[in-house]
Parts: C-alpha cells; sequence; structure tokens
C-alpha cells in the first residue's frame, strides 16, 4: 500500500494553498483507489467517492495494490493539467 500526497500547484515553484480545489483519483490496472482525502476537521466528503475537495492546497490518496503489475494512477483538479503516473506492483 502506498500514500501519495497531492498539492495542486501552477508550477513547481507556485502552489494552490489559499484554494481549495476539487481533487478526482482514477486507478486502472493492478491497484485501487482505497481512500482519499485532505485532513480537513469539517469535511462531509466521503473517502471512498475517488473526489475530495483539497484543504489548504493538499490531499492524500492511498493505493492499494490488487495484484502484480502495471498500475496507472490519474490526478485531476479543477483548473489543474492533470497528471498521469504510473507505478509498478512487485512481489
Amino acid at each position: 500500500m502506498g500514500r501519495y500526497q497531492i498539492i495542486t500547484a501552477e508550477d513547481k515553484v507556485h502552489l494552490h494553498v489559499s484554494t481549495d480545489r476539487k481533487i478526482k483519483v482514477t486507478v486502472k490496472g493492478q491497484g485501487e483507489l482505497q481512500g482519499l482525502g485532505s485532513g480537513n476537521p469539517i469535511s462531509e466528503e466521503n473517502f471512498f467517492d475517488g473526489a475530495y475537495t483539497a484543504f489548504y492546497g493538499k490531499a492524500l490518496a492511498v493505493i492499494r495494490p490488487i495484484g502484480i503489475g502495471s498500475i496507472k494512477v490519474k490526478i485531476e483538479a479543477d483548473k489543474c493539467e492533470p497528471i498521469l503516473v504510473e507505478l509498478e506492483a512487485i512481489e
């Protein structure tokens, strides 16, 4: 199982810490999204929906391998470029 911090940003220098954007995580292949959250103490969003609003521009995704092989993760946020990440689950 892996934990991945998501930070909304314009680029590597300018982070969006003052705007909370909706983040969507999609997992394909040999993994599944175990949960997605932001640590916001007053949020009523569900950790298991695959979409969550960032808190101070940050969120955390937990991805669990379900077999050996490639895991493809797509991260999308309002007004941000989508990110594609490929992970490899090994024995």
